[in-house]
């Protein structure tokens, strides 16, 4: 009997040993893949932030060209603008100097008549 007894607890012994070693096995395995799920995770959030980064460095270039190509506008149309200016200056000079011309040749017909009326010779021509 006491053999018997004897037998039965080392059996049940081995047993949990056995049930002792498969639980830790299980344990271990359910860590292996908790880890490989959190470094899945933390891949995915490295991903997710790369691609955020990205993408704001793109809108940001996008921003960027935007006001380079505003400035651009804005120099050609001022370009354009200064042109037009001078453009305008330049003709109301012509004008000017053509008004002048007018003027100077009128006063010169002005003083012949006056000669001619006097009866006296022109020393002016």
């Amino acid at each position: 009997m006491k053999r018997k007894k004897k037998i039965e607890e080392k059996e049940k012994k081995k047993k949990k040993r056995k049930e002792k070693k498969i639980e830790e096995k299980k344990r271990k395995s359910r860590k292996k893949v908790e880890e490989k799920e959190s470094k899945r995770r933390k891949g995915k959030k490295k991903k997710k932030k790369k691609r955020k980064e990205k993408e704001e460095k793109k809108r940001r270039r996008k921003g960027k060209k935007k006001k380079e190509m505003e400035e651009k506008k804005e120099r050609r149309r001022r370009k354009g603008k200064e042109k037009k200016e001078r453009k305008e200056k330049k003709e109301e000079e012509e004008k000017e100097i053509k008004r002048k011309e007018e003027r100077e040749r009128e006063e010169k017909e002005k003083k012949k008549k006056k000669m001619k009326r006097e009866g006296g010779k022109s020393d002016y021509f």
